[in-house]
Parts: structure tokens; sequence; C-alpha cells
């Protein structure tokens, strides 16, 4: 069986000693390192990881763009969603999948996210022997769909161009 160590960086607005004490309630303590999330997604976290499972958001576009092979994932309130559903109908929820218009990492949403499916979706991540040569792929693809930077400067004087 493989050796797992893994960094869980808390979102803002949880409690990184009750993130802690959920990871030594499960026995996980030197498995599961528990860190307060820094803005952003710390760098060095990114040019370290294996793999990583990334909350829907814009996170994903900072995986991505590293080149990291991850699984995306999300749950909320099951009327929440239910009605987002009907309003918008999306082909996936990462951001990454949504602007190379193809599916980049797999999504686990709702019931479908839940501990057995993730260790599943980053075992076979792992496993994979080109994953990590498809994700740098994805990551020039999407840098591409995302077009060059300065992309506020050029709103703002459209903007000004229409007023």
């Amino acid at each position: 069986r493989r050796v797992v160590r893994a960094r869980w960086f808390v979102a803002p607005g949880i409690d990184p000693a009750a993130a802690a004490s959920m990871v030594a309630d499960r026995g996980l303590m030197g498995v599961v390192e528990v860190e307060p999330a820094p803005r952003g997604i710390a760098p060095e976290a990114l040019t370290t990881a294996s793999a990583a499972v990334v909350a829907a958001g814009t996170a994903t576009l900072q995986v991505a763009l590293a080149g990291v092979p991850h699984v995306v994932g999300y749950r909320m309130p099951p009327l929440s969603f239910a009605v987002l559903r009907r309003l918008v109908r999306v082909p996936a929820v990462g951001l990454p999948s949504l602007i190379c218009q193809r599916e980049v990492a797999p999504e686990l949403l709702q019931a479908d996210f839940h501990a057995g499916a993730v260790v599943r979706a980053v075992e076979a991540a792992l496993d994979e022997p080109d994953r990590r040569v498809r994700a740098q792929a994805d990551a020039l693809a999407l840098s591409r769909g995302l077009g060059p930077s300065g992309a506020s400067e050029r709103a703002a004087e459209t903007i000004l161009e229409l007023a």
C-alpha cells in the first residue's frame, strides 16, 4: 500500500484547530498536516505536490496552471445544488475544464465527493504514468485559453472607451 502524506490548507473562516481535531479523530495525525490557507495557494506547495484535491473555484485555475494533476470536489446544500443545476447549465464546475472545453480534472460533486472516491481519484492520478505530462500540457492550453496577462487593464480601457 502506498504511503501518502497530505497538506490540508484550511480555508478562511474554518478554524484550523477544529480541522486538526478532525484529522486526529480519524487517526491521521502524521499523515495529514493542517495549515491555514495562505492568500491563494502557496506556490511552494504546488511545486512539490504530486496531486491535489481542490474545491471548485479559482483555486482550480492555480493548481491547473501549475501543471499539478488534481481532482475537483464540491459539496453544497442539496436544495441549493438542485436550484443551481436548473439555472446554470454547464458541462463542468472546474474553471480549467470550462475554459479548455474538455475535462481537465475529474469532478466529484455532492454525494460523489466522499473520502473513498477522493482516494480512488487521487490514486488513479498518481498511478497514471503520463498524468503529470498531460497536466503540464493542460496548463499550456489553459494559459492560452486565458490569453495574455493584463486582462484587468484591457477591460478598464474598453469600459473607458465605451463611456
